[in-house]
């Protein structure tokens, strides 16, 4: 049996409010940070996942696929994304 994991986030997430004051130094470390980034050139991959990978209530129902972007540091950002098969282009907005 493969393994899996699902998970989200997103009650009221307009309403979310941070627990802790903004450290002092917040925005300096963010700057550095994004320099960094800034400097790696972007390297994406993206490979689909076979659906019997998926768990069964979504193998006819979802797509599946790995991905891998450069980052500053050692390793690249992996993951996996899963969408309704039959998702229309800009229905499933990112929230940041």
């Amino acid at each position: 049996m493969p393994l899996s994991f699902e998970g989200s986030a997103g009650a009221d997430v307009d309403k979310l409010v941070p627990a802790y004051e903004e450290p002092v130094d917040f925005d300096v470390y963010w700057q550095k940070a994004l320099a960094e980034l800034a400097a790696v050139p972007v390297k994406a991959t993206l490979v689909d996942v076979p659906t019997n990978k998926l768990p069964k209530s979504h193998q006819t129902t979802h797509i599946a696929q790995a991905f891998s972007v450069t980052c500053a540091g050692p390793r690249p950002v992996t993951g996996f994304v899963v969408i309704p098969k039959d998702a229309k282009a800009k229905s499933l907005p990112v929230r940041r």
